[in-house]
């Protein structure tokens, strides 16, 4: 099982990948929030939420601030099938609804520590994954350039690119 190693007071940035081949996912950690920055590579107005959801092939880039007490937090990731039983009474089509996990580990947390696992949203929580796709909003335009600190400053230029550099 895959451990995140964290130390209290640090921020991360994950980038959520889902590489499901057909359900979208929800993803959580327990006990913690996480800022949405970005969806496929575009820029979000940061977004605080509990819960991510994912289409097949979407990455979500998430920053997550390690501000909890030391100790274990499962992330897990369940499926989110929204046409399942859309019928009242209508029989659940198959689908794979396993539950993934990961553990994010704290600096110091004892070995014993039982990670704590988050409450995962039903299979068809359709409300959960419209208020997570309807807050998101696209950072555009100027206002969304920023200098890397420690980076170049604005002032600078990129050198030519070599000479020998074979043409497109």
């Amino acid at each position: 099982m895959y451990k995140l190693k964290v130390q209290k007071g640090k921020t991360y940035l994950l980038r959520i990948i889902n590489a499901a081949l057909n359900n979208q996912l929800f993803f959580r950690i327990a006990n913690h929030n996480m800022t949405v920055v970005a969806v496929d590579a575009g820029y979000t107005v940061p977004y605080v939420t509990d819960v991510v959801v994912t289409g097949p092939g979407q990455t979500v880039d998430v920053l997550l601030v390690a501000d909890k007490e030391a100790g274990s937090y499962f992330m897990a990731a369940n499926p989110y099938a929204s046409a399942a039983a859309a019928a009242p009474g209508a029989p659940v089509p198959p689908f794979d609804n396993t539950t993934t996990r990961g553990i994010v580990v704290y600096e110091g947390a004892p070995s014993s520590t039982i990670p704590k696992m988050p409450p995962l949203p039903g299979f068809n929580d359709t409300p959960t994954a419209h208020k997570f796709f309807t807050s998101l909003t696209g950072l555009a335009g100027l206002a969304s350039a920023f200098v890397v600190e420690n980076g170049l400053t604005p002032e600078s230029t990129l050198p030519p690119p070599p000479v020998d550099l074979p043409q497109c």
